[in-house]
């Protein structure tokens, strides 16, 4: 059970909306969760709400409410409180903040850290969540339309380390979509006008650009070792890529993250999840012609594109990076493959099944 230290200042959850109604109900509103009622006939519980301010301690609180309502006891106003905090409608405003994150931390991602303030549990606070995002460390194959929001997305969540691979220069064709170049790039290798953007965008995060493509397993291995996620956005040539990423990080042991065009995932664990090798065997039970298939989309092609389609899978996909290395919420994409249907925004999610006959992870644990 929770239990409120002396330092404790309880304060309504930053994005809460708190509703009395005049049936003896109080309502709490939050955008995209449904709303908490809580049962207050005598206006007794909303008097409570309005002291949790965060600038009085738990002790405070529970001797001015005493006064007003000396009936209730010290015990009673205390499971009160807790109460509140276990629904996630109240934090501690005095949580202790790691030696990690410094003032222009503090400032730089005030309303972020309110926002993860929703995803509390009794081990961790919103602070420690940043911090996890501070420490972070990413490689991402492919700057060009859904790269270069994953890129924004990453770098504007503060994580501490990404590492950026693509070869290819910047034309006037991508400007419709690509999010980190001007008019001006035109002609520049992407690697170096994205660090440039990125840079100035945000100072706080160490940038490494890589103004090549890689192709080979033990290439791309060299770039995965030292981080926590690979994120491959990269689509020249698809799938090749994608079984270099898959069979390098079975080597390395570092996890990945898929996508293309608007479909996101998986988020691979080598040894935890199944694999892009476990969905291909897949793909050959149940696909009779799946090898003449994949020849097909071997041959790469101009994909047309609209400016919607890669910022939201850019950011589909940079949101389950963040959820994976800041550890606040549960991953969407793991071992399973999300595709977004843009004419009516619905989800299909499909789950990966590890295949037993599976040439690289079978035997995986």
């Amino acid at each position: 059970m929770l239990v409120l230290n002396k330092s404790c200042r309880p304060m309504l959850r930053p994005g809460i909306q708190c509703f009395p109604r005049p049936d003896g109900k109080i309502i709490f509103f939050e955008f995209g969760r449904a709303p908490i009622s809580l049962a207050d006939p005598e206006g007794k519980r909303m008097v409570l709400i309005q002291l949790l301010d965060g600038k009085h301690t738990a002790d405070e609180i529970i001797t001015e409410y005493s006064r007003l309502y000396p009936n209730f006891t010290s015990e009673s106003i205390q499971k009160a409180i807790i109460a509140l905090f276990e629904k996630k409608l109240v934090i501690d405003a005095g949580a202790p903040i790691p030696d990690a994150l410094d003032a222009q931390d503090l400032e730089r991602y005030a309303r972020q850290i309110d926002f993860l303030a929703r995803y509390e549990t009794p081990d961790r606070n919103r602070y420690s969540y940043q911090v996890a995002l501070k420490q972070a460390r990413v490689t991402l194959i492919g700057l060009g339309g859904v790269g270069s929001f994953i890129a924004y997305n990453l770098v504007a969540a503060g994580i501490g380390f990404l590492r950026c691979i693509d070869g290819d220069r910047v034309e006037r064709s991508n400007l419709n979509r690509q999010i980190l170049y001007t008019e001006d790039d035109i002609g520049q290798l992407k690697a170096e006008a994205a660090r440039i953007r990125l840079q100035r965008f945000n100072p706080l995060v160490q940038l490494e650009m890589v103004p090549k493509m890689v192709y080979s397993p033990d290439e791309i291995e060299s770039y995965m070792r030292d981080v926590d996620l690979l994120i491959c956005s990269g689509d020249i040539p698809p799938l090749e890529l994608r079984r270099a990423v898959n069979l390098a990080s079975a080597r390395c042991g570092v996890p990945y993250l898929m996508v293309g065009a608007l479909r996101v995932g998986p988020l691979v664990i080598p040894g935890q999840t199944a694999c892009w090798a476990c969905f291909e065997e897949m793909m050959r039970k149940t696909h009779q012609y799946y090898e003449e298939l994949s020849q097909v989309f071997a041959r790469a092609r101009t994909a047309p594109s609209f400016v919607s389609i890669p910022a939201l899978a850019g950011s589909f996909t940079a949101l389950e990076a963040l959820k994976f290395l800041g550890g606040f919420a549960p991953v969407a994409t793991l071992g399973k493959i999300v595709t977004i249907n843009m004419n009516d925004l619905t989800c299909q999610i499909d789950k990966l099944d590890r295949m037993p006959s599976c040439p690289v992870c079978s035997g995986m644990k």
